[in-house]
């Protein structure tokens, strides 16, 4: 019976023989070995703890909002008519693409269609409206996505620029201090990139 541990024994075996075949060739330079050896190590099957993968979702999920936040709300100030449409600037874009990584902005307005991510933006409203902690978190999407969410917070002044479109804006949920949940950050992260990257 074919499984997966016949699968990988087999793969194994496979990467042995050809490492055996590729060094015994006598035309092979060193040049050429070493190039052997990176391809070989790219099909190694890396063993990384699940804490390990998640906490490096959280870095790079951390770094990606921050970089988003501080264009969102720069946007915002200046009243540009990116603002709310969100368009990367070309540092962002770079983050981005280098972790291989989805970033969305979703709000009240556009609460996007994933049914996670609309459950957690319900949550991050909740909490504000209850004045609990409304902390970042990394969720599992499936056996490769990981779905790294933060909340975005501003002034209700700065917030309705861009939800008065469609009076979202009246119902939003004020803090004491005047502060909404403007929305979130939707930053889809893959599992198999990271593993790679560790």
């Amino acid at each position: 019976m074919y499984s997966i541990k016949n699968s990988r024994l087999s793969k194994a075996l496979l990467i042995v023989i050809s490492s055996l075949s590729v060094f015994c060739t006598p035309q092979m330079d060193d040049k050429n070995k070493t190039a052997a050896v990176e391809g070989l190590k790219s099909h190694e099957i890396k063993q990384v703890p699940d804490a390990d993968i998640v906490a490096t979702a959280y870095e790079r999920g951390e770094i990606i909002a921050n970089l988003a936040d501080d264009l969102f709300l720069e946007k915002l100030q200046s009243e540009s008519v990116e603002a709310c449409e969100f368009i990367p600037d070309a540092k962002l874009d770079s983050v981005v693409s280098e972790y291989g990584a989805k970033l969305q902005m979703l709000n009240p307005d556009h609460p996007g269609d994933d049914e996670i991510e609309l459950q957690i933006l319900e949550a991050y409203k909740y909490s504000l409206a209850n004045g609990q902690e409304i902390a970042h978190n990394v969720q599992e999407i499936d056996d490769n996505l990981l779905l790294y969410s933060r909340a975005i917070i501003t002034t209700a002044e700065l917030c309705r620029k861009c939800l008065n479109s469609s009076g979202n804006s009246e119902d939003a949920d004020d803090t004491s201090n005047g502060d909404i949940l403007c929305g979130m950050w939707s930053i889809m992260l893959s599992k198999k990139e990271i593993v790679k990257s560790l």
